[in-house]
């Protein structure tokens, strides 16, 4: 069998993004101790990671959770493969959400180890448009155990962490 060259790290339970304090279960909207939203990830289409990114983050699953993406104060991240479908889906998706101002961000999953091609890379500018984007890195043990925290992820998750920060200050 083949191993993920990613070290599978146990996982500490999710912490706010924005204070680091440990989210309970009963959290489930706002952070107890800064009141930040607790992000909500809505799909852009099948299969775009988003299931796997609320098991590594400790977000909401905008799948599992419609009432969090329902509520106005809610941090809304769309999340979407890089691949060309992908994108359209997530162009959609953002031209529906945009006259509201429903989405704070596009999370992009690579559907591939790599670079990006530069053809998918020119359409991502196109289509985020004035919407901040994050890129996910490539976690190659998330085929085996999806949303397992890893070495890799642990390294991103502050940069996103201070993106959305950024975003809301």
């Amino acid at each position: 069998m083949f191993a993920p060259r990613d070290a599978v790290m146990p996982q500490a339970g999710f912490v706010c993004y924005r204070c680091g304090h440990k989210l309970s279960p009963a959290e489930r909207t706002f952070c107890g101790e800064c009141a930040s939203p607790i992000p909500v990830l809505i799909p852009a289409h099948s299969g775009c990671g988003a299931s796997t990114l609320a098991a590594a983050t400790g977000f909401r699953d905008g799948n599992e959770s419609p009432y969090a993406s329902d509520h106005k104060r809610a941090l809304r991240l769309l999340v979407a493969r890089t691949h060309h479908a992908g994108l359209e889906a997530a162009r959609r998706e953002l031209a529906r959400r945009r006259s509201s101002g429903h989405v704070a961000r596009l999370l992009l999953v690579p559907d591939a180890p790599g670079k990006l091609p530069k053809p998918l890379a020119d359409e991502v500018l196109v289509i985020a448009g004035p919407t901040p984007s994050s890129r996910i890195p490539w976690v190659e043990a998330w085929r085996w155990a999806p949303g397992a925290a890893t070495e890799t992820f642990a390294k991103f998750f502050p940069t996103l962490a201070a993106q959305l920060t950024a975003d809301h200050s």
